[in-house]
């Protein structure tokens, strides 16, 4: 008998054997302190982004492998000239 879909929620939970539900809830934590932290300073809006890419790989043995990353946009501060 075929089995249902499996759970999004599951899957991220065991990828990397849950090192990566582990680094995307750090990494969404550290969004929110940075985001709130540059609206605060800066008295305006502050937007930022995470991006989690998951690839697939079938094997012709029926071995399924998956790899994923994260890549993170953190609010930026504006650099203050010098003058010389």
């Amino acid at each position: 008998m075929a089995e249902g879909p499996r759970s999004f929620a599951v899957l991220l939970s065991q990828l990397e054997d849950g090192q990566l539900h582990e680094e995307l809830s750090v990494v969404v934590n550290e969004m929110q302190k940075e985001l709130h932290e540059y609206s605060q300073r800066n008295h305006k809006n502050a937007d930022g982004e995470i991006k989690l890419s998951i690839k697939f790989f079938h094997e012709p043995n029926g071995v399924v492998s998956v790899k994923a990353s994260i890549d993170t946009k953190m609010p930026k501060t504006a650099r203050h000239k010098s003058v010389f």
